[in-house]
Order: C-alpha cells, then structure tokens, then sequence
C-alpha cells in the first residue's frame, strides 16, 4: 500500500500544471476569459471544477430563460447528441448559451454564485 502511495506521490509531482477535468475548446475558453476579467478569483475555482457543476450553473440559467430562448437553448444543446456523463452535455450547453448570446450570464454566474467560491 506505501508503495502505491509512493508511485502516486511521484507521479503527481511531475504532472504538469493543467487543468483535472477536460473541459476545453472556444466556448470555455471565452467563459475563462470572462471569468478571469471581471472575477479573476473565481478562475482557479471554474478551471479546476467537475463539468456536473457547470452544468448545474448552466441548467438554471437555462430555466430562467425566456421560453423563446430556452426552447433555441435546449434545441442548440440537443445537436450534440450526449450519451451518459456531464462533460459532454456540460460543452453542449456551454455551446449554446454561447451561440444565444447568453455567456455574460453564465460569467455572471460564476462571478457571484456561492457554489463558485
């Protein structure tokens, strides 16, 4: 069991300094740039966060759409055609907000929610 420890340990030591989860392309990238400009704090937090969380953040934004620009939202979300697991619904949704105009929310979100801190 050390060893195990051990090898984990050393691994873990050289890894290089990049995020855990695989969240990434132009849609993240912007909202890390949002994040980073008006909440700098909170960038570290978003980087290193599960992708079910941003979708979480991304759900209830949906929710409090008009039905016009949930309906265009929830359309956007549904041409990625997920299977199981959040990473992929988390970019899908993160795509849409995206494309509907709506990722100054989502910024907004991250800047000021308590789930974000």
């Amino acid at each position: 069991m050390l060893v195990l420890a051990a090898m984990l340990a050393a691994s873990l030591a050289g890894a290089p300094d990049q995020p855990i989860q695989l969240m990434k392309g132009k849609d993240f990238s912007a909202l890390l740039s949002g994040v980073a400009a008006r909440c700098p704090e909170r960038e570290t937090n978003l980087r290193y966060a599960f992708p079910a969380k941003l979708l979480d953040t991304e759900t209830e934004i949906t929710n409090a759409l008009s039905p016009h620009a949930r309906t265009r939202v929830l359309r956007l979300s549904a041409e990625a055609q997920c299977g199981n697991g959040a990473g992929c619904a988390a970019a899908a949704g993160l795509s849409a907000l995206h494309r509907a105009g709506a990722m100054p929310r989502v910024i907004g979100a991250v800047c000021v929610g308590p789930e974000w801190r």
